[in-house]
């Protein structure tokens, strides 16, 4: 069985509307640890179901996105706060100190980068999961062949290629063929935000063993 991206924490993180809620909770939160909420408000500030945040709540806590109380008032009706976790520092510190401006990795139609946007979408997240950890970085990739490898289809590599691009992940390169000219993909190694995806994927992945510990 070949890379599966689902594999890689940092592809998780901001999947689905929970997930990718409490992220942007995070980010637009003005103190971290935020202050209490009983998981009613918690999930009107995410804007899920009950159901939906049943089925990430313990996910979301061994990630580092979540604390539970744990108090005796508490035993029957958890409260939960955004907690200041490696997971939720580096999620802060990037999108506080970074200029897309100042990258110049980075395409200048990109004005703001916002992690839970760029991740949001499976298909993208998926594709970006395999260049951090199963492209080869000395090879360039048509899209053809990227759409062989890589555990996305053609659809989703022509759909979301040039946003990776755009945001310096990969960059291209013009490559000839007899009188044909086509573009290849190669990964970026210097991205500042593949590298800040690679933090992050190892901050996630540390905090969930040591929680499995416990």
């Amino acid at each position: 069985m070949g890379f599966d991206p689902d594999e890689l924490p940092v592809v998780t993180l901001f999947r689905g509307k929970a997930f990718n809620g409490l992220t942007r909770l995070i980010l637009d939160s003005t103190e971290i640890p935020s202050e209490w909420l009983r998981a009613k408000e918690l999930r009107e500030a995410i804007g899920v179901s009950s159901t939906a945040f049943q089925n990430v709540r313990d996910q979301a806590v061994a990630f580092g996105l979540l604390e539970p109380s744990t108090d005796d008032e508490s035993a029957r009706m958890p409260r939960y706060r955004l907690p200041e976790t490696p997971t939720v520092q580096i999620l802060r510190s990037f999108h506080g100190e970074y200029v897309p401006a100042d990258d110049p990795d980075v395409s200048d139609d990109v004005t703001e980068v916002r992690l839970p946007d760029l991740m949001e979408l499976n298909g993208r997240a998926r594709l970006i999961g395999w260049f951090l950890a199963a492209a080869d970085p000395d090879e360039q990739y048509s899209i053809s062949k990227m759409s062989d490898v890589a555990p996305v289809g053609h659809t989703t590599v022509r759909n979301h290629i040039d946003t990776l691009v755009d945001y310096g992940i990969v960059t291209t390169h013009e490559t000839s063929r007899g009188s044909q000219t086509y573009t290849t993909y190669q990964f970026n190694p210097e991205s500042t935000i593949a590298a800040v995806l690679y933090d992050l994927n190892e901050a996630v992945a540390n905090q969930r063993a040591a929680y499995y510990e416990q």
